[in-house]
């Protein structure tokens, strides 16, 4: 074998090196970003059921176009038609579907998932939509940074949101919001048995009532309970938290809750509100 020849074989047999091996890695690679998308959804979802159910202890009634497609892995993204509040019908549905014409611009019609890019982008439309519901509510959200997607308007996310139910201040942190919102969410699913496509509109529809009873006992048990693990987090009335932001090394004064008394726990509270 001449030089130029053992030259040329060892480029042939580096470049079959240089491929990557399928192996059970790369497997389970794809099994853990399937498991995150996954987790990503049922989030997406939970916000959202969070938000539907502070609505309903607000006094809101809600309508709700049962959903058919459901995922056993997943938890689904719920369809809103229409919310009343303060004698006011917001249409959350028209609205949505008037800015269709926006998620097809943001979708490559030539994508093979054209159709589900475009579901995509009105998940993420109707989830602003209910958003700027919570504005008019005064309900205060503070919202996660996202990356930016390419064929699909972003969905936005829920880091927290305050608000004050029936006099009292709850900040809602990310585990009362998907833990609270899982339940509510799968309460509204076991709403929708019993139809199906092909019925009229009117038998596609569920409401959610006003200070919803089942939905009220589903804060306390994930949201109130919380609250009320630690006296520093006791709800306390609103008008208490109307603070000039002085004073604020008491937080660090009530790190050992066992020997504070309970006017220093409240104070602590609107601290932190």
């Amino acid at each position: 074998m001449n030089p130029l020849e053992y030259t040329q074989m060892k480029l042939i047999v580096g470049k079959i090196n240089s491929k990557p091996k399928k192996d059970i890695f790369n497997l389970n690679d794809k099994k853990e970003w399937d498991c995150l998308k996954r987790s990503s959804k049922t989030f997406e979802a939970c916000q959202q059921s969070a938000l539907l159910g502070v609505f309903s202890l607000l006094g809101m009634k809600l309508e709700i176009e049962k959903v058919y497609k459901k995922s056993t892995k997943t938890s689904p993204l719920l369809n809103v038609r229409y919310i009343i509040l303060n004698n006011e019908k917001i249409d959350i549905h028209n609205n949505v579907q008037s800015e269709l014409d926006i998620a097809k611009q943001r979708c490559d019609s030539d994508k093979k998932w054209a159709s589900r890019l475009i579901k995509r982008s009105m998940d993420a439309i109707a989830f602003s939509k209910l958003l700027e519901v919570a504005e008019k509510a005064s309900i205060q959200c503070q919202m996660k940074k996202t990356r930016k997607a390419e064929f699909t308007i972003e969905m936005q996310k829920v880091k927290s949101f305050s608000t004050i139910i029936n006099g009292f201040s709850y900040l809602l942190d990310k585990e009362n919001i998907r833990d609270f919102g899982l339940a509510v969410n799968h309460y509204i699913v076991q709403k929708m048995a019993g139809s199906n496509r092909k019925t009229c509109i009117s038998e596609r529809i569920i409401y959610v009532q006003p200070n919803d009873f089942t939905i009220l006992q589903l804060f306390k048990k994930y949201v109130m309970k919380t609250f009320n693990k630690l006296s520093a987090f006791t709800p306390v009335k609103s008008e208490l938290l109307e603070y000039d932001g002085s004073c604020l090394e008491v937080k660090s004064f009530c790190s050992d809750s066992s020997i504070i008394s309970d006017d220093i726990h409240k104070f602590t509270f609107t601290c932190q509100i």
